[in-house]
Parts: structure tokens; C-alpha cells; sequence
């Protein structure tokens, strides 16, 4: 298994030449913009300390070494970096509002994305980032009360609900988030403050949200986050999964998609401890996959060369990684659809029961009617009748494939335009089934998504996979850029 944090807080443009504003020229450019934050030096003295170094949190290996690896990819698709290491509280509060306003403006098209890696803690619902130099005493704080507790983090340390709320919430621009933390409770609760935790959590984390954002933790709720990968110590297990699948390239939610399976793959294989927890919200879902948010594909190796100077101690930044073109062969990196073994048959636009055996949790394959449905029809009767192959190793029980028509989707509640999961929030073991499945059909680039059961009522054991993605051909061709 990974070796964790030792601490995780558990203590041991187009020329403008008219007078007027040209509002329709910068809309054509959409741009895209990045925040990197790693803490390392808890206690800043600028080395690092293997070990506690009460009252500070101890130090961590890798936190600025992963922002580096992220570094090159994000600036070889043209992100305009922002990127700070060791932030107080105060410097992390004022970075997060220096990128609020770079941000405010951004044409629709644009992507934000935001990555902190450094120890992290949610307690009684709410994230918190701990900045560099927070002193705490555990004990002492153990002793009060919770909200007694929950105000000195929210004193001292940064809130990532807070951060959320100062970003871009335009329903045109694509908003990624990964925290690279953990998310455990520093505290020993009672049984009874475990149950009420976990129920305002749950809460909580739904409204935070936001509609544009795609969210992606490195850890489930509740779990710590590794800070050594197991066969890389030089970065985290989070970073070195996602900056590879950044330099594979395609739509970006493809890409978070592809962090989630390769993630739970080495969790399922026993490498690591904790799987990734995402969540995207409504306005994400609807963005129609569109060239401008498409990353281009970068040699992976040009990361490692980028990397390998840096020390393990997150000491001085390494020079940037010289800029790769991307090979044919790596610019068609991104994993398309699976031929259908129906190709060729014509969508059924009626519901048919694949599999009508109740012995695991009932999944319901939704494909989306309009543009492009022979495709998606064809993608969603092969996931199913391979499924019904695989039903008891998945843990799946009824298969049902049905037709979601574009007039509901479009001008009803749905408004999917990508591959998406629902699980219920009440029902986290469904949370589990559907990144099993997820991560037999990584061509599907499923994004998960809490749901709401079916009227605002709870559904146990009962799960949802939307088909609404554009054509395999245009998934094929993603990773070009």
C-alpha cells in the first residue's frame, strides 16, 4: 500500500481597431488560465524536516515538485500559469484573489483550472487548505467543543468552499478543480459526531459545487491522500496521474475522466489506499465538447526531464521543461470508443431489458437522441449486453437501455452533452459500482455525478450511465488537439 502524508493532520489576439469595445473579438478567443499551489516548509525554515515539528504541521516531500510536473503541459496548451509555493494564510488569500481577477473576464470557451497539492482536513463538512506556519495544539483543540474547533480552522486556515466562490462561475467557461489533500478529520469524534459529520458533508460539498466546475479530489471523504507515489516518490500518486493524462491530451473532462480510472485501477490493484472522488456540476455537463477546450498531446517524457532536477525536499524550482511537439503517434493518445459489437444497427427507441436478474445494483445506460445517436445508441447497446457478459463481477444486476429524446434533453432538466454517471449520495457503495464500471469501459469517459434519486427521493441501488457524447470518430480524432 502507498505510504501517506506523514501528518494528513492526524498528527503523528486579434488587433482591435475599432473605437468601440470589441466585445465579439475576444469572445472568439477563448483563454485559458492556471493556479498551482504546493506547501511544503510547514514550519519555514526552509528545509525539510522529516518528522513532526510541533506547533507547526510537519513537512511534506513533494508538494512543489508536483506543480512543476504540471507546470510544462498546462503552458505547451497555452495556460497562462500562476504559481506559488509555500503560501501563509495570508499569501494564499491574496494569490486566490490576484487569480480571481485575471480571471474575472474570460470569454466563454475559456478554461480555469486549479491545482493545490499540501495538507488538508474537512471537519463537519467543510474543506480546509492548511496554510505554511499554522501553529495548532491537537490536544488542546480536542478538548473543545466542535464549533469551537471549526472556528479555529476557519480562522486560521484557507476554506475551499471560500476559494470556489471567488473563481469564475460563467456558465460558458469550464471550471477544473483538483485537490491533492487530504480529507480526514484531525479529531477523535463519537460515533454519533461521525454520523452527523458525514450527513453535512454530504450536504455541503453538493452546493459547493458550482454549475461550470468539474471537482476532483485525490481522496474520498473522509480518507488521507498518499504524498509518495509508490513507484515514483518524486510526486505524489494524484500528480503523476494526472499530468500524464494531460500530456495524452483531448477535451478536458475527458482527461479528469481518465485520471478517475487510472487512479481506481491502482486502488482495485492495491497500490494505493484511496481512490479519487469527482463531481460535476449541471453547466459543465452541458458544454458541448468544442475544439478551443481540446489540450493538445504532450510527450510525457519531456515532464519526467522537467522534473528530475528538483529536489526531494521541494527546495529550489527546476527549470521549465523544454516544449515537445507532439509526435503522430502521441497526438492520437486519447482513447477512443470501442467498436460496438452491434455496429450497424439502427437505434431502438424504446426501453429493452438486457439483463432482468436483481442481484446487484440496477443500471439504467441512457443515450441521447439528436446528432450523432447512431453512434451513442450503438456505444450504449454494446456497454450493455458486455455488461450482462460481466454482471457479477461488476457487481451489476438489471441492465436496461433507453432513449433519452433531444427535445427532453434539451429543454427539460437533463441538458447532458458528455458521458456522465449518477449515483446517490445516501448510497456511497453505488459510488463504488460505477467506477468499477467506469474503469472496465475507459473509452466511455464517464464523469460521475451525485444524483438525487428519482423525484427528489432517495433510489438505493439504483444507478444511471447517460450516452451523450459526440461521435466515436470526433473521440478518436480529441487527442490532436
Amino acid at each position: 500500500m502507498s505510504p501517506l502524508r506523514p501528518l494528513c493532520i492526524a498528527l503523528a489576439s486579434l488587433a482591435c481597431l475599432c473605437a468601440a469595445p470589441c466585445a465579439l473579438a475576444q469572445d472568439a478567443q477563448p483563454r485559458r488560465v492556471a493556479l498551482l499551489v504546493g506547501n511544503w516548509d510547514y514550519n519555514g525554515n526552509s528545509q525539510f524536516d522529516d518528522g513532526p515539528s510541533e506547533p507547526f504541521a510537519s513537512d511534506l516531500s513533494n508538494p512543489c515538485r508536483d506543480i512543476e510536473r504540471l507546470r510544462p503541459v498546462l503552458e505547451y496548451n497555452r495556460f497562462q500559469v500562476h504559481e506559488y509555493c509555500n503560501n501563509d494564510r495570508s499569501k494564499f488569500e491574496a494569490s486566490v484573489d490576484a487569480f480571481s481577477r485575471a480571471t474575472a473576464d474570460l470569454p466563454k470557451g475559456s478554461i480555469v483550472f486549479v491545482y493545490y497539492a499540501g495538507h488538508g482536513i474537512q471537519y463537519l463538512g467543510q474543506a480546509f487548505a492548511l496554510p505554511v506556519l499554522i501553529k495548532f495544539d491537537l490536544q488542546t483543540l480536542q478538548q473543545k467543543h466542535t464549533k469551537e474547533r471549526l472556528k479555529f480552522f476557519k480562522d486560521n486556515a484557507n476554506s475551499i468552499a471560500r476559494l470556489l466562490d471567488r473563481l469564475n462561475s460563467d456558465d460558458g467557461i469550464a471550471l477544473v478543480v483538483a485537490l491533492d489533500n487530504c480529507r480526514n478529520s484531525p479529531f477523535e469524534e463519537s460515533a454519533d459526531e461521525r454520523v452527523d459529520d458525514e450527513a453535512v458533508y454530504n450536504n455541503a460539498v453538493s452546493i459547493r459545487t458550482r454549475p461550470n466546475t468539474l471537482i476532483q479530489y485525490a481522496t474520498t471523504a473522509g480518507d488521507r491522500a498518499g504524498d509518495r507515489d509508490p513507484d515514483d516518490s518524486g510526486n505524489s500518486p494524484y500528480a503523476m496521474t494526472l499530468s500524464r493524462e494531460l500530456a495524452k491530451g483531448g477535451d478536458i473532462g475527458d482527461v479528469m475522466s481518465r485520471v478517475d480510472v487510472e487512479i481506481y485501477k491502482r486502488y482495485d490493484s492495491g497500490k494505493l489506499d484511496a481512490y479519487t472522488e469527482s463531481n460535476a456540476g449541471p453547466a459543465f455537463i452541458a458544454l458541448k465538447h468544442a475544439p478551443e477546450r481540446a489540450l493538445a498531446a504532450f510527450v510525457p517524457a519531456a515532464i519526467d526531464a522537467g522534473v528530475a532536477a528538483a529536489s526531494p525536499a521541494g527546495g529550489a524550482p527546476p527549470a521549465a521543461a523544454a516544449v515537445v511537439r507532439p509526435t503522430a503517434a502521441a497526438a492520437s493518445a486519447a482513447p477512443a470508443m470501442a467498436e460496438p459489437r452491434s455496429a450497424g444497427a439502427a437505434p431502438v427507441r424504446r426501453k429493452q431489458i438486457v439483463r432482468n436478474v436483481y442481484d446487484g445494483t440496477s443500471l439504467d445506460i441512457i443515450w441521447c437522441e439528436g446528432p450523432g445517436e447512431e453512434e451513442r445508441y450503438r456505444f450504449a447497446a454494446w456497454i450493455a449486453g458486455d455488461l450482462a457478459a460481466r454482471a457479477k463481477e461488476l457487481g451489476v444486476g438489471r441492465i436496461q437501455v433507453k432513449p433519452l429524446a433531444q427535445d427532453k434533453n434539451e429543454n427539460g432538466r437533463y441538458n447532458v452533452y458528455r458521458n456522465l454517471m449518477r449515483y446517490d449520495i445516501e448510497h456511497p457503495d453505488e459510488r463504488k459500482v460505477l467506477r468499477r464500471i467506469a474503469a472496465a469501459y475507459p473509452q466511455g469517459h464517464f464523469l460521475p455525478q451525485r444524483g438525487i434519486g428519482v423525484g427528489g427521493k432517495p433510489t438505493p441501488n439504483y444507478v444511471s450511465a447517460f450516452v451523450c457524447e459526440r461521435s466515436a470518430t470526433a473521440v478518436a480524432g480529441a487527442g490532436a488537439g
